[in-house]
């Protein structure tokens, strides 16, 4: 298993219709093959909210070949999708960690 791990800056003028954008974009991601879940969390920081926003989406994807193949044939329309209707106001990164162990407490 993969964990794709996007995190975003959001300036305040913008994050309302970012947000409701973003979850339908969850949305079109997890009906991709081998896309098994998503969590969107917002950062808790009373200073952040003033400045900006920060978010991160956790993605559980099935396996490294998945998410490349995410990267080559549909990474470059979100992209260009996401400029187009928020040309300013947002940075973004993202880390991609290969699940080695997990624990789940029954």
């Amino acid at each position: 298993m993969v964990i794709y791990e996007t995190n975003l800056v959001i300036q305040p003028v913008i994050y309302d219709r970012y947000i409701h954008w973003l979850h339908s974009h969850i949305k079109e991601l997890l009906s991709l093959p081998g896309f098994y879940s998503a969590q969107l969390l917002h950062e808790l920081s009373s200073e952040a909210d003033y400045y900006e926003h920060r978010c991160t989406i956790v993605y559980k994807i099935d396996s490294m070949k998945t998410l490349d193949y995410f990267f080559t044939h549909h990474a470059s329309k979100v992209q260009h999708d996401n400029p187009i209707d928020f040309p300013e106001g947002i940075s973004s990164n993202y880390r991609v960690f290969e699940v080695s162990t997990e624990v789940v407490n029954h």
